[in-house]
Formats: structure tokens, sequence, C-alpha cells
């Protein structure tokens, strides 16, 4: 009996479906054999040590190893964005697929640019600080000291000195501190301190450094002729209190300072500085910083009769490149130039 045209048609059409059903069913099975054994072989694995590594570095092995991972952010200054700085899970330890793992980033704020303050009136800077903006944000900036020194031929509450610099990029998160004029203590007309000779200590008045900035302090005392020693440099609670002023003491007309101070870990194009300088020659001592032909005096002693054998720790802020000169009476007991990237 003959097949009829649209019969063998149907069955022609009906196997060619079921074969390829019967692949389709066959690669998928294998598929999924192989998944569940490479889930199997990999349900379990060692915890990576992450910490120091730039996030955008290992985003793609923690997702091919199904980690979920939650993101916290913090800021810290002296850290480069973007690195790793802790892990909830420590290396090593065993984790499974899809365990959430919550992992610390250093996301600093955004940078702003510190308004130039030296030479504006102290309610002009204050209102400068309080409103930085930002892209679409305004942002302040907290004013954390103020020391004042006696300028007779300033305006009285005038800004003389800033920390940080002008134009130097700072986050939200950071604090500024400033040296103002005062009145008190002004010189009478015409009476000038003697050649070669540091004025009298004037310490009538002189308010606690404990909170400011030693780059400040060390310029406040210096513009008053007082002498300061920094007794101890202490490791501070967190690198935005690196340079402040602990604690503080006086003996006789000398300043002796505690001071907070950590090296950061790169250097930038400013920042503190700490040397360590023998005063091994009598005389007066004094420290300049040295930039082009500008210099600016940081420290100064009293008339010394004899060197000191021990080290005289000093810490000072540098921008840019600087030079500091430290000399006692007619003896320059040390120098050296100091590089951002030094």
């Amino acid at each position: 009996m003959k097949e009829r045209p649209e019969y063998k048609f149907f069955t022609s059409t009906s196997r060619l479906v079921l074969y390829m059903a019967l692949a389709l069913g066959i690669f998928f099975s294998a598929a999924f054999l192989v998944f569940m054994l490479r889930s199997s072989g990999s349900a379990e694995f060692p915890m990576p040590d992450l910490v120091g590594k730039y996030y955008i570095d290992v985003h793609n092995d923690l997702a091919r190893n199904q980690l979920r991972i939650v993101i916290q952010k913090k800021a810290y200054p002296d850290r480069a964005a973007g690195v790793i700085l802790s892990q909830s899970i420590v290396p090593g330890a065993s984790v499974s697929v899809r365990e959430k793992v919550y992992i610390t980033v250093n996301q600093p704020e955004p940078m702003l640019q510190m308004p130039d303050l030296v030479g504006v009136p102290l309610d002009t800077a204050k209102s400068r600080l309080a409103s930085m903006p930002s892209e679409e944000d305004v942002y302040s900036l907290q004013l954390a000291a103020i020391s004042y020194v006696p300028m007779p031929n300033v305006p009285a509450n005038t800004v003389i000195a800033q920390f940080p610099a002008a134009k130097e990029n700072v986050a939200p998160m950071e604090r500024a501190y400033l040296l103002v004029s005062s009145v008190e203590g002004a010189r009478p007309e015409g009476v000038k301190p003697e050649p070669g000779k540091p004025a009298a200590p004037q310490t009538s008045n002189m308010e606690s450094p404990v909170g400011q900035n030693i780059a400040i302090a060390a310029e406040m005392f210096a513009r008053r002729n007082i002498e300061y020693r920094i007794r101890s440099v202490v490791s501070p609670p967190s690198f935005a209190d690196s340079g402040i002023v602990k604690g503080f003491e006086t003996q006789g007309n000398v300043y002796l300072l505690d001071v907070y101070y950590k090296k950061p870990g790169e250097r930038y194009k400013n920042g503190l500085e700490r040397i360590d300088v023998e005063l091994d020659e009598p005389g007066i001592c004094k420290g300049e910083l040295i930039s082009g032909d500008s210099s600016k005096l940081f420290f100064v002693t009293g008339d010394r009769k004899a060197a000191e054998d021990k080290k005289t720790p000093l810490v000072f802020y540098r921008k840019g490149e600087v030079q500091v000169k430290i000399t006692c009476g007619d003896s320059t007991v040390y120098r050296k130039r100091f590089h951002p990237e030094a």
C-alpha cells in the first residue's frame, strides 16, 4: 500500500522534532551537571586578603566567586581613594558561595579648594569657611582654633596666617586654623628691639596653644619672640589630629609642647614635616623656612651660653619645595631642602 505524501511529510517532521527535543534535553542535562559539579567543587573556598588593594582591581574576582559584597565607605585623607581598609571576614577563613562580606573602602569627600584668608578680616574668613561650594553642593570647613599675636601695623582681627594653605585641596572633614592680629602689647611708637637680640617675651595674656596646629603655634611664638620646645611627639588618635598641640607647660619663659604627629603614608604637595636638630652651638638659635626669595621664621630661642648635646624635635609646615635652615649664633647647625616627592 503506497503512503500518501502528506503522511510521509508528517512522520518526517515528527521524527525531526523528536530528535531536536532529545538533543536539547541532553545538552541542558549536561550543562546542568557541569554547573552542579563546578558548584559543588567550589562551594567553600578561602577568603582572599583584600586590605590594601584597590577595590576596582578585585571586583571581578569577587564577582566570579559569587560573594555578596556590601561596601562601606570611610574617608582618610592620608590614604589613596578606592583602597580597601578592612574586611569583615579574615583572610584564609572558609567562605561559601553567596556569603555576605562587608568591606570598607576609602572614599574621601569631594575635594574643596582652601580659600585665601590672609589679609582679610576674621569675620570675612569665617564666612568663607562656612560656605565652600563644590559642584551643586555647599560645604563648610570647621574653624578649629584661632590664636592672636600683637601686630601694631596691621588692623586688629586681620588674618595673618592660615592652615591649610590657600588653594590647597581639603576635604569637608578637615579643620582650619588661623593666626589673627591683635593690638595687645603693641610697642610704643619709635621703640625698636635691639639689633640681634630678641624682644622680651610677651607672656602677658598669652592664650593656651592647646588645640592649635603646630604650624600656626610656631609662627605665633616666633612673632612674639617667645621660645618654645617640643617636649614630646605623640601618635594622634586620627590622622586629622596630626600636628595639633596636645598639651604644654612653661619652664621659665620657655613653652614646652606635646604635639600629635603622624608621618603621612605618601608626600603631598604641601604637608607637615618633622626634623630632629642638635642645637650644638651657643647663642640665639633661629629656624627659617626658605622658599625662593622669601623666608619665614618658625623657631627662635633666647641667647644661650652653652650648646645643647641632645636633639630637639621640630615640626613645620612645608608648602611645595622648601629649604629649612637652623642657625645658632653665627653657625649653621642644620640645612636641608625638602621636596614633595622626597
